[in-house]
């Protein structure tokens, strides 16, 4: 059997509980005993999506967020869309000058080695219509 969930709500903060609690009660719901790291590292997508939407003053951007999630008895996996036009670097570059001493007190910085860590797969593109997707997923 698959289970699929798919969220389509404003990317503000005011949501963020609103989605954390219907994921979480989805991926209990779906029997999987692993699920915890991954909603922690769906959780951190998430959050990264709302700031770059909050931290975009333009009137006409789209702050639409979605969310699809999918379960089978073989992985777990999630796709996160936002309209913001996604990260510069590389994934690579990001993981590669992240320092867990330095960046440990910080704001900022841990998102993505810590997403990394927490997943068996973790990648992002731009589409050409401008829809940013952050893909992850896991062996169940």
């Amino acid at each position: 059997m698959v289970y699929c969930i798919e969220l389509d709500f404003p990317g503000t903060k005011e949501h963020l509980e609103f989605i954390d609690n219907t994921l979480t009660n989805f991926l209990k719901e779906t029997g999987i005993e692993e699920y915890k790291k991954f909603r922690f590292a769906l959780h951190e997508i998430i959050i990264n999506s709302i700031q770059v939407i909050c931290a975009n003053e333009d009137p006409e951007r789209n702050t639409t967020l979605r969310v699809r999630v999918e379960v089978s008895q073989e992985e777990i996996s999630a796709v996160v869309t936002d309209w913001m036009k996604g990260i510069k670097k590389s994934k690579e570059a990001i993981i590669d000058a992240y320092d867990p001493v330095e960046n440990l007190w910080n704001e900022e910085g841990r998102g993505i080695p810590l997403i990394e860590k927490m997943v068996d797969s973790y990648t992002w593109n731009l589409d050409e219509e401008g829809a940013f997707h952050v893909y992850i997923s896991s062996n169940v």
